[in-house]
């Protein structure tokens, strides 16, 4: 798959990789880990003639979760991601032949990208780009507060794919654990997880 953040310039993307039985609410995880987000905001994702988030309380959303193949194929291969609707992140996610994994369950992984995310509540494509523009100035009044608000490692034009692969595995890995928690404590109880 590939996830471009409309409006910024350089264009900010990722390339990466999932299962099709994924959901897109764990599509909603592996966008936060690979932008360098932290769910602090509300999301939605519009597919062809719905939209879908599983945050409570969006008027006319619906909250059920849909696999990822069931999106992609009721938007050929295309639809919008928005996250934050102060900031007003509109992401268009893409299929990309031949790089969604096809096995039960593997760890997703991001293969390539550019650029950072912009930090948490920066304000917007406007808002990002002014603070670029000072972080970039090293003579400007406001360079080093801005720098340590959003973290003395922050550079906007730094993007590590093997970064982003280590969040997504860690995910991964919580995800699996927690499915195998459940299922064995439903064994226990006499309960099939399945149904």
């Amino acid at each position: 798959m590939r996830v471009s953040l409309r409006g910024t310039d350089p264009l900010v993307w990722r390339e990466f990789g999932a299962p099709a039985n994924y959901t897109i609410e764990d599509l909603h995880e592996i966008l936060q880990i690979v932008m360098g987000w932290h769910s602090y905001h509300c999301h939605v994702f519009r597919i062809p003639g719905k939209e879908y988030s599983c945050d409570i309380g969006l008027e006319g959303v619906s909250s059920q979760s849909i696999q990822l193949a069931t999106a992609f194929k009721k938007s050929s291969g295309s639809f919008e991601y928005v996250y934050d609707f102060g900031d007003y992140w509109c992401h268009d996610v893409t299929l990309v032949r031949g790089l969604m994994a096809r096995e039960e369950d593997p760890p997703p992984l991001c293969w390539d990208g550019a650029m950072a995310g912009p930090p948490e509540d920066v304000g917007g494509i406007a808002g990002f780009a002014d603070f670029k523009r000072i972080l970039e100035d090293p003579m400007h009044e406001e360079r080093n507060d801005w720098q340590t608000w959003a973290g003395s490692t922050y550079r906007p034009d730094c993007f590590s794919a093997k970064q982003a692969t280590a969040g997504l595995i860690g995910w991964w890995r919580c995800r699996s654990r927690l499915g195998n928690y459940i299922n064995t404590h439903l064994q226990t109880a006499g309960i099939d997880g399945k149904s």
